[in-house]
């Protein structure tokens, strides 16, 4: 198994119930999946547009969509195949399960590896209703500060972040969507290059806006 699941989820309620996990992965487990990224299939992904509520810019791998493996799943290397299977696990589920008293088990998921380069961001939204919870795994070993992309927590949609946290790799971040959920990603300022890394694993309570950009509800 590449994950560690040895420690429990710190919980916090406000502005949002969000859980933090630390230390799922270790420091020579971030370079092997770094090292090997699929990167020949990552694509660029984008909305914007003032009428959503979410715009973004970012690029995407999809390793599982809806419980199928992706395309690329069968060409991804090891330590990734490893990874993807530890995700979509009984374990993990049931990890997840105990710490946040949310039933995922039987759910559909989605498994993606996101990347922001320099000027890549995620604006202030809620995530989508029809999600049971939104599960972000960090996989940058070090990540300058001042290059942005902060987890950025808000009172409000209108209101300056109330908290950042850093990317910080093996760290785990899982939140369920609610009208109180604002978050976003700042703007990455690192010309230089260095991407800020993600995987992101989503529980469907429904699978009507899975993978869909953004859509308001009536």
């Amino acid at each position: 198994m590449v994950l560690t699941l040895d420690s429990a989820l710190e919980e916090r309620t406000r502005p949002f119930q969000l859980f933090r996990g630390r230390d799922l992965l270790g420091g020579d487990q971030l370079e092997q999946l770094v090292s090997t990224m699929p990167t020949a299939d990552i694509a660029e992904i984008a909305v914007e547009d003032p009428r959503h509520e979410k715009q973004y810019r970012m690029n995407l791998v999809d390793l599982v969509v809806l419980e199928e493996d992706a395309p690329v799943f069968p060409h991804l290397p090891a330590i990734w195949r490893d990874l993807v299977e530890d995700l979509r696990g009984a374990e993990f589920t049931t990890w997840l399960e105990e710490a946040t008293g949310i039933k995922l088990a039987g759910l559909q998921r989605s498994i993606g590896l996101y990347t922001h380069r320099n000027g890549d961001y995620l604006s202030v939204h809620k995530d989508k209703p029809t999600k049971a919870i939104t599960v972000i795994l960090y996989l940058n070993r070090d990540w300058p500060i001042e290059a942005g992309g902060q987890f950025q927590i808000f009172e409000s949609p209108r209101s300056g972040p109330a908290e950042e946290i850093s990317p910080v790799g093996g760290q785990l971040l899982a939140f369920p969507p609610t009208d109180k959920s604002w978050h976003a990603v700042s703007k990455i300022e690192h010309p230089e290059g260095t991407e800020r890394i993600t995987v992101q694993i989503e529980y469907w309570l429904t699978t009507e806006l899975a993978g869909s950009a953004y859509r308001p509800q009536n």
